[in-house]
């Protein structure tokens, strides 16, 4: 048991730092965490209708409704018809928002891009493979990221 308290405190040393910097970043943005997490799924997998949203972050229809409107106030979101269903609404992205999700990934980069480079292509595979593990999706994020990153400096 040592040794593992042992290499969590060294982890946690090891990546305070970024995670204190990019935290300083998300205290500035204009919505929360949580609703840039909402934009990234809409961003990431399509439109989506609140009662899916609801069911893919496990929240009450009422709790993604909320957000969903929060976001579209604040000018990230509008609502559309459903093309194959006329009675269901979508949401898109707004402009405003495509510019949110770009700078914070841009941000995200700059943070924790040097730490990523630093490690080996094993330790990156390792990395990956141990958060696939815990259940994690930020490394499918994160990895294209870095490879979107990597391709447009060269």
């Amino acid at each position: 048991m040592q040794a593992t308290s042992e290499l969590m405190w060294q982890f946690d040393e090891a990546v305070g730092s970024y995670w204190k910097q990019l935290h300083q970043d998300l205290r500035e943005l204009p919505c929360r965490v949580g609703e840039l997490r909402v934009l990234w799924l809409i961003h990431n997998e399509g439109t989506e209708t609140g009662t899916a949203l609801a069911r893919r972050l496990d929240i009450s229809r009422a709790a993604a409704s909320n957000v969903l409107k929060r976001l579209a106030e604040g000018g990230f979101l509008v609502s559309a018809r459903d093309e194959q269903d006329r009675r269901r609404r979508r949401w898109v992205l707004t402009p405003a928002a495509r510019g949110l999700l770009a700078h914070t990934e841009e941000r995200r980069l700059e943070v924790w891009g040097p730490l990523w480079q630093s490690l080996s292509a094993e330790d990156q595979q390792a990395l990956v493979r141990a958060m696939t593990r815990l259940g994690g999706r930020g490394h499918e994020e994160f990895e294209r990221m870095v490879a979107t990153k990597a391709s447009s400096s060269a």
